[in-house]
C-alpha cells in the first residue's frame, strides 16, 4: 500500500514542491513521491504552495510536462494546471518552445483546442527558427491540429519563417494534400505565394485549388514550364498514379476536384 501525505508529514521546501509538481505533471496519473516517500498529487501540491510556473533546469513547467504526457488526449493534470490561477501558458523554454508548439510537435489536438481557449494565449509565437504552431503541424501533416489552428482567429495562417515559408507554402513542399486542404479553408490566406513559385504562365489564372495542386504534382528541382508541357502530355488518370508525380493522397485529391480541373492538366 502506497503511503499518503498526511498532516503530520514534515513541511517540504519550496525547491522540493516545484520539483515535485513538474515530476508529477509528466506522469499521467499526477502523482509523484516525495523523498520521504509520500504520494503527492498536482492539486495537494498546488495547496502546499507549490509554483506553477516552475520551470526544471531544462526550461519545462509543469504545463509544458503535462502536454508532453498527453500521448492519449491531454490528462485531468493538464486541464488543472491550465485553469490554475496565474498558469503562465506562454511560458518559454530555454530553445524558444512554449506548451502550445510543444503541442503541436506531437499533433495533439484536443490539447491545442484547449489551449487555444485560453484568452492569455500567444498563437503565433515562434520557435528558434521562426515556426509557429500552425508550421510545425503542417509540416507533420497534422490536418485536424492544422484545421484547430486555423478555426482560431487569432492565428496569422500567413506568418513567414526566418527562411520566407509560410504554413501553406510548407504543407506543399511536404505534400500533405489533406493539410493543404485545411489550410484553404481558411478565409485571408495567402494563396498565391505557392503560385507565384510556379513559373508556367498559364496557371496565373487558375483559381486557387488547382495552382496549389499543381504545387504538389511538379516534381522538385525541374523546371516548372517543362514539367507541366510532359505531364499535359500524359493520360492524367495514368499520370496521377505514377507514384513520381502523385502519392496517394494528391491521387485522392485530384480525383476529386471537378472535370474541368482534369481536363486542364490533359489540355495543351
Amino acid at each position: 500500500m502506497k503511503n499518503t501525505l498526511t498532516s503530520a508529514a514534515p513541511p517540504i521546501s519550496q525547491e522540493a514542491l516545484n520539483s515535485l509538481l513538474i515530476t508529477a505533471a509528466k506522469n499521467p496519473q499526477g502523482e509523484a513521491q516525495d523523498e520521504n516517500g509520500l504520494t503527492q498529487t498536482v492539486a495537494g501540491l498546488l495547496a502546499q504552495g507549490a509554483n506553477v510556473n516552475a520551470a526544471d533546469s531544462y526550461g519545462y513547467t509543469a504545463l509544458m510536462m503535462a502536454v508532453i504526457a498527453a500521448r492519449n488526449g491531454p490528462t485531468e493534470t493538464f486541464f488543472a494546471l491550465l485553469s490554475c490561477e496565474g498558469i503562465d501558458v506562454n511560458a518559454v523554454k530555454f530553445d524558444g518552445n512554449t506548451a502550445l508548439l510543444l503541442a503541436a510537435y506531437t499533433g495533439h489536438t484536443e490539447t491545442i483546442s484547449a489551449l487555444l481557449l485560453s484568452p492569455r494565449i500567444n498563437v503565433d509565437v515562434v520557435t528558434s527558427r521562426g515556426h509557429t504552431a500552425l508550421m510545425i503541424a503542417a509540416s507533420k501533416g497534422y490536418t485536424e491540429t492544422v484545421s484547430a489552428l486555423v478555426s482560431c482567429d487569432k492565428v496569422n495562417v500567413n506568418t513567414v519563417d526566418y527562411d520566407g515559408f509560410t504554413a501553406l507554402m510548407i504543407a506543399v513542399n511536404n505534400r500533405h494534400a489533406e493539410t493543404v486542404s485545411a489550410l484553404l479553408s481558411r478565409d485571408g490566406v495567402d494563396w498565391q505565394i505557392v503560385q507565384d513559385q510556379l513559373s508556367h504562365p498559364e496557371i496565373q489564372n487558375l483559381n486557387k485549388e488547382v495552382s496549389v495542386l499543381l504545387a504538389f504534382i511538379l516534381p522538385r528541382g525541374e523546371p516548372r514550364n517543362s514539367i507541366i508541357s510532359s505531364f499535359n502530355q500524359r493520360n492524367p488518370n495514368d499520370a496521377i498514379q505514377q507514384e513520381n508525380w502523385a502519392g496517394p493522397e494528391m491521387y485522392k485529391a485530384l480525383k476529386d476536384l471537378k472535370s474541368w480541373h482534369i481536363r486542364y492538366l490533359t489540355d495543351s
